[in-house]
């Protein structure tokens, strides 16, 4: 079958397994996402592109690889998992290149000598860092739909959580573990006050308007790292003991956009072990 054709007959296998099966049908779904997203190196992974060709302006993006796959499988970068979820909510066709760290290709550091992912190239060949730098840009080239917030107030929600996370995570001194645990925590209480009190008024994200905006595509990728992380190497459940919270990553992930760039919580922890300070996972 050509590429596209294949692609449209598991996205139907896909919605079947998740009608037949629910939950249970998870795995199953995963792999069928995997499939999509280590097929063609060439497309655009959103809903109803599965068409995209390569071309000389179609625009390239550098995101970080699983460790020894050879750039052939999509990795756990919060930063990079942002812009393919901004470009594909965008839709915008794409060429996605999986630069694996371990082993940096000669040819992207002779492009890019800094080295770092999320990296864009646009069809004239102008390079952009930095997931910040790159989303405001692709506002710009791509205003439509538009991912800014209606609400000024919504890009201060949630900005210093993931910070807080990797101070308490990282950290070596125990005598400080339980000063930076509080602080947190109180960034997860703030975030999850701001959420359910959005849910009362009907609405499923951060803005003050019903689609996805663009602090959304950045939150939800780090709040994912947190939440397994925590769970996994401090005990904390944070998805499981925030309701606003469970309903945030809920209803983000059963969209399309989020099914497209899945990545498993496998390679967050695989991401994460070498990093964490104090673990209290027996």
């Amino acid at each position: 079958d050509p590429p596209a054709a294949r692609r449209e007959r598991d996205l139907s296998c896909m919605a079947g397994v998740c009608q037949r099966f629910g939950s249970k049908g998870l795995s199953t779904r995963r792999l069928l996402c995997e499939r999509l997203r280590c097929g063609d190196s060439a497309r655009s992974l959103g809903p109803g592109r599965g068409k995209a060709t390569c071309s000389a302006a179609m625009m390239e993006v550098y995101v970080k690889a699983k460790p020894g796959t050879s750039g052939k499988v999509l990795g756990d970068c919060p930063f990079s998992h942002r812009v393919l979820l901004t470009v594909v909510e965008k839709k915008v066709p794409y060429v996605a290149k999986f630069i694996d760290f371990e082993q940096k290709p000669e040819w992207f550091l002779d492009a890019f000598p800094q080295g770092n992912v999320p990296v864009i190239r646009d069809g004239e060949g102008n390079w952009l860092a930095d997931s910040d730098l790159i989303c405001e840009r692709l506002e710009t080239m791509f205003p439509e739909p538009s991912l800014v917030p209606a609400s000024e107030g919504t890009k201060e929600v949630g900005k210093s959580l993931f910070g807080a996370f990797v101070k308490y995570i990282t950290n070596k001194e125990p005598e400080k573990e339980d000063d930076l645990k509080q602080s947190l925590l109180a960034e997860v209480s703030s975030l999850n006050t701001h959420v359910e009190a959005n849910q009362a008024k009907g609405l499923d994200f951060l803005d003050s308007r019903p689609a996805v905006c663009s602090v959304d595509l950045a939150l939800y990728p780090k709040l994912k790292h947190v939440c397994v992380v925590l769970s996994h190497y401090k005990g904390l459940e944070i998805r499981k003991g925030y309701g606003g919270i469970q309903a945030f990553m809920d209803n983000f992930e059963i969209k399309r956009e989020t099914e497209a760039t899945f990545y498993p919580d496998e390679y967050i922890l695989e991401g994460w072990k070498p990093k964490v300070g104090i673990s209290s996972k027996m």
